[in-house]
């Protein structure tokens, strides 16, 4: 009984340390103003720069993407396509890349990192 209780307790233990080790990212593109960026269709790398695993994500809300990752300084490269209105509110698609050399995601929580698109 006594083995089971210290059992449980080291795995509930080795648990919480497990999850301070993640944590979560906000990416958000801004575009030129007077735009209004609608939907994003895109695939984001993120590379980490000590163990160089690299993690991908495509989900977006909006023009921000939320990713579930380790703490740690990353690169990230974004590249896809964007609608967005422009300043006359006409509807537009264009293909984009964003990227940044270095982005620190060592917080526990709320990292965003703010990338400027570059329209191809």
């Amino acid at each position: 009984m006594l083995l089971m209780v210290m059992g449980s307790l080291l795995l509930s233990s080795c648990h919480q340390d497990e999850d301070e080790i993640f944590t979560n990212a906000n990416i958000v593109l801004q575009g030129e103003s007077g735009i209004k960026i609608e939907r994003v269709q895109g695939t984001i790398n993120l590379t980490n720069l000590n163990t160089k695993q690299v993690v991908t994500a495509s989900d977006f809300d909006g023009n921000v993407a939320h990713v579930n990752l380790l703490r740690g300084s990353y690169t990230i490269l974004i590249e896809g396509s964007i609608q967005y209105k422009d300043a006359q509110g006409m509807t537009q698609v264009k293909m984009f890349r964003a990227s940044t050399d270095y982005a620190g995601l060592e917080k526990k929580q709320s990292n965003e990192i703010y990338l400027d698109i570059i329209w191809m």
